[in-house]
């Protein structure tokens, strides 16, 4: 398949709004919790259009999000507006050179985040959201590569179940050019060595359903690139099990897969796997990675 990888968007609205609270209501509410007025929110920098996604009166109705279904346009409008609020409300040194910048794209509203990065340590892995501006350094680089990370995230996720302390901007700084904004990862090579940075072995040499199962039976978990109707760009996602019924999965993406249907996955799959074979081998590692 190409080394195209990139985020793909859910096709249904997964997230309805409850119609006896207002996403505008519920925003206002948290808005001012974090100490400014709800009126602040009509001079926050981002465009007018998320506040008609949001039910704002007076705002214009069309989303700015492209052909994004309703209920994610909401979610989308309602984090990032959630995000320029915390930034407004932070210490001034703590927000001095960030720019203030609209989220990006698909940001789901109340995702896990880099505060929790070593929560799973020697443990089940847990999902990232890709989009999640706290797993980067500043909101600009999320907005800017928030949609091109998945196998970042993937190792990501990875990492930190073996207790490595990392964010998805630690490892993008370990892929060094192997990534790109344009293109996600052009390099495999590049994820396997961004794993040694951080002191784990990772050897991409998983190339059948069977191995699949061998080495998840092992407790190794295996990255994998798929390519389908829901991410005809290139998707990477974690395998953590399989069987002859399919796959479980770990996944960064707005539709939070689970698990995969042996058919469906095995149509998808690249039939190239990159398994983590063990926990960091330094203990400096396990706390500080490769920062």
């Amino acid at each position: 398949m190409s080394a195209i990888s990139r985020i793909g968007s859910p096709a249904a609205d997964p997230t309805p709004e409850p119609p006896s609270v207002p996403a505008w209501t519920r925003l206002a509410t948290s808005w001012s919790a974090l100490g400014d007025p709800p009126e602040a929110l009509r001079t926050a920098p981002w465009q007018d259009t998320s506040l008609g996604a949001l039910g704002a009166p007076g705002a214009p109705s069309g989303l700015s999000r492209g052909a994004l279904p309703p209920g994610q346009a909401r979610a989308g409008a309602f984090s990032q507006a959630l995000q320029t609020a915390a930034l407004r409300a932070a210490p001034l040194g703590a927000r001095a050179g960030t720019p203030a910048v609209p989220a990006m794209r698909l940001l789901s509203a109340g995702a896990g985040g880099r505060a929790g990065a070593a929560s799973a340590a020697a443990g089940r892995i847990q999902a990232i959201d890709q989009t999640d501006a706290r797993e980067y350094d500043s909101l600009a680089q999320a907005r800017l590569w928030g949609g091109s990370t998945c196998s970042a995230t993937a190792l990501t996720a990875v990492l930190r179940s073996r207790g490595v302390s990392a964010s998805i901007a630690d490892v993008l700084r370990a892929m060094g050019g192997g990534i790109t904004v344009e293109r996600g990862l052009v390099s495999r090579p590049a994820l396997v060595a961004a794993a040694a940075r951080f002191g784990v072995q990772a050897q991409d040499n998983v190339t059948s359903y069977d191995a699949l199962q061998q080495a998840t039976a092992a407790g190794q978990p295996v990255l994998v690139d798929v390519t389908n109707g829901r991410f005809p760009e290139g998707h990477w996602l974690v395998v953590t099990g399989a069987d002859q019924r399919g796959v479980s999965v770990v996944d960064s993406s707005g539709y939070h897969l689970t698990a995969m249907s042996r058919d469906e996955f095995q149509a998808a799959w690249s039939k190239r796997g990159i398994r983590i074979m063990n926990a960091p081998q330094s203990p400096a590692m396990a706390v500080t990675g490769a920062r």
